[in-house]
């Protein structure tokens, strides 16, 4: 394989979106003074020193990132935001194009370019024709964490990197061993493994710890598989499967309005399987993980849990019988459509210990058969429209909405 510079014009052309270097155009017979001409009538463009576009209109993307690799010359790649634009890990074009060259070389700045050097590139890679030089994947997340600000945007490309099959832990992981002055690195080490366990997005990994891990809530399975009535493959977030509970986590990016019908058809899906699905966004698992906690707690006790949340801070209210109210009245303002998740307002009134003592005591009357209970469960069916089977007799449980009426 050719490396990009010394590939003859007829070729270039062919595969560089019609981009040449001045080198490969005198290579092919072309005088200098032919080349001013073509470019003084409009028949080509100049897009950097030395580089140009043989073709008048627009420039297209991939002609800007030929022009930019052939520019920097000799060992120069892809890399950064342009690098990860490519390879899926971002979903927008930066601004500059970011290009690597290896440390020992200099190449002048131009407008729209961003050159950055690096011991790690090798002088000479090659790339198969057609194929823009890049970095690898695994050194494209490093060189974003090496720039990231907060271990919020760590995670969120770590996660976006193995929700997306990008990289492995094992790929990812040896790459980063040549990387002495690594930024983040133990916060980057614990993060590869969560993800690696199935947490793709920085939305699950709070669930996981703020959420599910700080209140003791039992573990559920991870980016969960199962099969659509379509007949293909999905995967749910978070899977409680003992106790048929489901949480999807939509964050605002990855559920924009227009998937809302879809993830309607999968919670609807999820009810013929007789499974409860939750639904959170940022804002609950963000700003109001207790609360968070507190109503999955709920409805895991609901579906059959024996044990019980514990209070991530002695101010924690999980746990400690005052239910949800104080959990949702310190969220921080958001928009209209999130304030009112934690309605009706007497639901708040009963705490988590609550629900499950008197959940307890109605199986152990369901276990000594009292008529009376089978008849209070089966009017209850009626009432609500639905049946859990719990012990001897099929009844509902308690739906948030309705614990504070019929626990009373």
């Amino acid at each position: 394989m050719l490396w990009v510079v010394d590939m003859p014009f007829d070729l270039a052309l062919r595969y560089h979106a019609g981009i040449v270097t001045r080198v490969q155009a005198r290579g092919s017979g072309l005088s200098d003074r032919a080349i001013v001409h073509r470019v003084a009538t409009g028949r080509w463009q100049r897009i950097h020193p030395g580089v140009y576009a043989t073709f008048s209109g627009p420039v297209s993307r991939q002609a800007q990132l030929w022009a930019a690799v052939l520019y920097a010359g000799a060992g120069a790649v892809l890399s950064h935001e342009t690098a990860a634009e490519l390879q899926r890990l971002l979903d927008k074009p930066a601004p500059l194009i970011h290009l690597t060259i290896p440390a020992a070389r200099r190449v002048a700045p131009q407008e729209g370019l961003k050159i950055h050097t690096s011991r790690h590139v090798p002088a000479y890679q090659r790339f198969p024709p057609g194929v823009l030089p890049q970095t690898l994947a695994e050194d494209t997340i490093l060189d974003l964490i090496d720039q990231a600000e907060t271990v919020d945007e760590v995670c969120a490309l770590i996660s976006r990197a193995f929700g997306r099959r990008l990289t492995s832990e094992g790929t990812l992981r040896a790459v980063m061993r040549p990387r002495k002055r690594l930024r983040w690195r133990s916060d980057v080490d614990a993060l590869v493994t969560e993800a690696a366990r199935g947490t793709h997005s920085l939305l699950e990994y709070h669930y996981d710890r703020d959420v599910e891990g700080a209140h003791g809530l039992p573990r559920s399975a991870r980016q969960a598989p199962y099969t659509k009535p379509d007949g293909s493959k999905g995967f749910r977030d978070r899977l409680y499967q003992e106790y048929g509970v489901l949480v999807e986590l939509d964050g605002a990016s990855a559920h924009p309005e227009e998937n809302r019908w879809a993830d309607r058809e999968r919670d609807n899906h999820a009810a013929t399987l007789r499974m409860q699905t939750l639904r959170f966004g940022w804002k609950h698992v963000r700003h109001q993980a207790c609360g968070t906690a507190a109503m999955t707690a709920i409805v895991l006790i609901n579906r059959g849990w024996r044990g019980s949340p514990k209070q991530c801070t002695p101010q924690c209210p999980v746990g400690a019988g005052s239910g949800l109210a104080l959990a949702a009245g310190q969220a921080p303002e958001d928009k209209a459509e999130d304030q009112d998740w934690y309605q009706p307002a007497e639901a708040a009134a009963v705490g988590v210990a609550d629900v499950a003592e008197r959940v307890a005591n109605d199986d152990r009357r369901d276990d000594a058969g009292d008529d009376d209970a089978c008849h209070r469960h089966a009017a209850r069916a009626a009432h609500t429209g639905g049946a859990y089977r719990c012990g001897r007799h099929a009844r509902p449980r308690l739906a948030l909405r309705q614990v504070g009426e019929q626990l009373a």
